[in-house]
């Protein structure tokens, strides 16, 4: 699993590498790779924990907070130095992280059974709050007040909604099928659900699902918003025609409907947008030798 982002002033990319240490020959090759994106070229490569799967940063993009899914462990990085400059425990089984708009509070969305959602003081490093949120609680989205958080539980078919300042569940909305991603857009209105091949819109005053979006491919990762918030991006595993193997399925959120697609590498899963909002770059992990994919946004 990889996931990436694109520095404030998009000069650099940073990927994870989840498979960045060989176990076979002990070397290990870092686990977060810098791009120059004016280059296209690698530019160093930095070690950190053990199968790193997410990395957020900061707003001045000085640190980055990468989160190790294999080790449970973030490790903090000082971009400027590229080195990992402090290391915070978490429990075992994190799958997603995100720091809040305050830079003040790390969320980290977890598998466990007893912890799905905990919250982390960033000063401190000290773990604040252990919220359960369900069985196999793995995607996390908050939104925009930050008043909410919502996580997927993937064993049960569920959206599970957590109250951050009671910090308790508030509600499970049943949704009947196998899901496994949530997206939550800013105003907190809709949340949007990844089934297999499609994606689902909930209300959430109502909690009810009240669309239904089919996509070209069956989906390989969550539904990414672009930065006006009126397009959406859906990546499918294979659609047996595209050459790289995959599929990017552009949506219309106004109308809900698909209204373009492009070719894009198998398995590519997260989605990078500069600044601008006008390219995106999406990891192809492994598959491809570690390469990435370049997009042109539609505005």
């Amino acid at each position: 699993m990889s996931n990436a982002v694109v520095s404030p002033d998009g000069r650099r990319l940073y990927v994870t590498d989840a498979l960045a240490f060989d176990f076979m020959t002990h070397v290990y090759s870092g686990g977060v790779h810098v791009v120059d994106t004016s280059t296209r070229r690698l530019l160093a490569s930095i070690n950190v924990g053990n199968g790193p799967c997410d990395i957020v940063l900061n707003r001045a993009g000085t640190l980055a907070y990468v989160l190790n899914c294999a080790g449970a462990t973030i490790s903090v990085v000082d971009l400027r130095t590229r080195s990992v400059i402090r290391t915070l425990n978490v429990p075992v089984g994190p799958t997603e992280l995100v720091l809040n708009a305050a830079e003040t509070t790390l969320y980290v969305a977890t598998n466990g059974t007893t912890v799905g959602l905990v919250i982390l003081d960033v000063k401190t490093g000290r773990i604040t709050a252990n919220i359960p949120a369900g069985w196999d609680a793995q995607t996390l989205s908050i939104n925009a007040s930050e008043t909410n958080a919502y996580m997927i539980n993937v064993g049960d078919g569920r959206l599970t909604v957590i109250d951050l300042r009671a910090r308790r569940v508030k509600s499970l909305i049943d949704l009947g099928e196998f899901v496994y991603g949530v997206t939550v857009n800013p105003a907190g209105t809709r949340a949007y659900i990844n089934g297999f091949a499609s994606i689902m819109v909930v209300n959430l005053s109502t909690q009810q699902v009240v669309a239904r979006i089919p996509l070209t491919a069956t989906v390989a990762g969550r539904m990414h918003l672009s930065r006006t918030g009126t397009l959406a991006f859906a990546i499918g595993a294979h659609d047996q025609k595209s050459p790289a193997g995959g599929i990017l399925d552009v949506i219309d959120l106004a109308s809900n409907t698909v209204v373009g697609n492009a070719p894009v590498c198998f398995m590519g899963n997260p989605i990078a947008f500069e600044p601008s909002g006008q390219r995106a770059y999406i990891p192809c992990g492994n598959t491809l030798g570690g390469t990435v994919t370049l997009v042109q946004i539609p505005q």
